[in-house]
């Protein structure tokens, strides 16, 4: 697979690097010989987010704990694989990368949710306030290093599908709109 197609490598940590994206990378092709698109694979992720939140949950069960764990690992290899399935099918789009965003907060949220409701079961005290408080840092941290991985490709390497859009020219497109893409431009507004 070609280097444009992947994560830039300085920038990834060990697990990344030598574990979650060498799988991703083996997966990309295959998906794209099966014609499965980046956003079935952001929306298979969050599944996997989802299912190891309710894993969490349930981790009283040795056995749970191991599949939260499992469905977690396979939600960060999807949340690899499709921005490099998007990238080799050249069929990225802001639209795949605010689905994708959203996939990962559904994924954290989930994620928080299910471990905060197996400690409110064991009556840890201020339990909520620690899960609200570490999923707000996390939103910010995790938004904070997409940017900056994001100039990082898109300044650093010339990646131009790592570019932000132009917040006024954004504005201008929504002259002409119907309702619909109206309401979904304003939402991409907003996340960008």
């Amino acid at each position: 697979m070609a280097d444009s197609v992947k994560r830039t490598n300085e920038i990834e940590e060990f697990t990344n690097l030598y574990f979650i994206h060498p799988i991703s990378s083996w997966l990309v092709p295959k998906m794209a010989a099966r014609k499965i698109t980046p956003n079935m694979v952001s929306l298979t992720g969050m599944m996997f987010g989802i299912l190891g939140g309710f894993c969490y949950y349930q981790s009283q069960n040795p056995y749970l704990a191991i599949a939260g764990f499992i469905a977690m690992i396979m939600w960060h290899i999807m949340d690899g694989a499709d921005g490099q399935l998007a990238r080799l099918t050249k069929s990225y789009s802001e639209i795949g990368k605010i689905l994708d965003g959203v996939c990962d907060y559904v994924t954290f949220i989930s994620a928080y949710v299910g471990i905060g409701l197996m400690l409110s079961s064991m009556d840890v005290p201020y339990v909520w306030t620690i899960v609200f408080s570490a999923g707000a840092l996390h939103a910010v941290q995790s938004s904070a290093y997409e940017l900056q991985r994001g100039e990082y490709d898109y300044w650093g390497h010339d990646k131009e599908s790592a570019g932000l859009p132009e917040i006024k020219q954004m504005i201008a497109d929504l002259e002409g709109k119907n309702f619909l893409s109206y309401m979904m431009s304003q939402f991409h507004i907003g996340y960008v």
